[in-house]
């Protein structure tokens, strides 16, 4: 399987955040009209986490450093 190039991953990087903000809401509303939600926010939370990592290892090694750089100076 081919690797995703910067553009690529940084897409699939903010679906995941949204996904992860929504679910999030979501479980909130669910867990303050006294029901119990199927998920909590921990385990989304740490889904999300897990989906990263794979998505880092999925990533070339070319885009991951110019990402790093990025993010060390902002």
């Amino acid at each position: 399987m081919s690797k995703l190039n910067g553009l690529e991953a940084y897409w699939l990087r903010k679906g995941l955040e949204l996904v992860l903000e929504q679910a999030i809401v979501e479980i909130e509303e669910v867990e303050n009209i006294g029901r119990r939600p199927i998920m909590t926010a921990g385990y989304m939370i740490q889904e999300i986490e897990q989906l990263q990592k794979k998505l880092r290892k999925m990533t070339l090694k070319k885009d991951l450093k110019a990402q790093d750089e990025y993010n060390r100076n902002n």
